[in-house]
């Protein structure tokens, strides 16, 4: 079981020194992975963003992202230029960070994958492997004999959660099943809270509290004056009480459940 981070000592030789706590950087990353899921970062909103840069250039911004457990940032913007467009068929371009673990690369880059000309463009398809793996931040499309890039043909992509998404943490994303069971046992008690029977036993609630907070409250105990409302279909009661801010919250609590 890796843990990490602990002192490492050398348990070899001055000459072939090996360490007893050493981690490699597949370890960081493997620990980056049960934190937080692939994306662009969210601050600064416009991060990765790719717009118009003039020509046929664009322009991505400043901004980071996490892919696999590596993480990258980049403080300028990058501009990129594409390949003239076809004089008769247009194509779709499309914007990727790369996360590649080969020898010679070992980074997160920029990179373009140019589409194919057709009548019917697509983007082209995108590359996930265990040491090779791409987000796609935006598509362009390249209309045919166009000489520039306007900001109608570039689509968005860092908000799709099937190209690319946002980073957040990996416990946000839970099964929202106990949840949907929780809005629905709420829905139901407001509905029953309608009829006279569940309005009745809210009302003798309160009163007990009532009365609890009258026999304990100090006599020159600091005063908050509120007003608790039960009300069913004719009729309507107001409590006027007097308590320390203690007995305030606890009658807040007690609301609350």
């Amino acid at each position: 079981m890796k843990s990490y981070p602990f002192n490492s000592k050398n348990v070899g030789s001055t000459s072939s020194p090996e360490w007893d706590r050493a981690i490699t950087a597949e370890d960081e990353r493997q620990f980056n992975k049960l934190y937080f899921t692939n994306g662009v970062f969210a601050n600064p909103p416009s991060s990765l963003l790719v717009r118009p840069g003039g020509g046929m250039k664009v322009e991505v911004s400043p901004g980071g992202c996490h892919i696999e457990g590596a993480k990258a940032y980049s403080t300028e913007s990058r501009y990129i230029t594409l390949s003239n467009s076809d004089s008769q068929l247009s194509r779709i371009d499309r914007v990727l960070v790369r996360f590649d673990l080969a020898e010679a690369v070992r980074s997160i880059e920029i990179y373009v994958r140019e589409g194919v000309p057709s009548t019917t463009p697509r983007p082209p398809e995108i590359h996930r492997e265990s040491t090779y793996y791409e987000l796609v931040l935006a598509d362009v499309l390249i209309k045919n004999g166009a000489n520039s890039i306007s900001s109608s043909q570039i689509t968005d992509q860092r908000l799709n959660p099937d190209l690319c998404g946002m980073v957040v943490p990996l416990a946000d994303q839970k099964d929202t099943s106990e949840l949907w069971a929780q809005i629905k046992d709420s829905i139901e008690l407001v509905n029953s809270a309608l009829n006279d029977t569940t309005a009745g036993k809210l009302e003798e609630r309160i009163g007990e509290v009532e009365a609890g907070l009258n026999k304990y409250a100090p006599k020159n105990a600091p005063t908050f004056t509120g007003q608790v409302t039960v009300q069913d279909t004719l009729k309507v009661k107001n409590i006027d009480y007097t308590l320390t801010d203690a007995e305030y919250n606890t009658l807040m609590q007690l609301l609350e459940d």
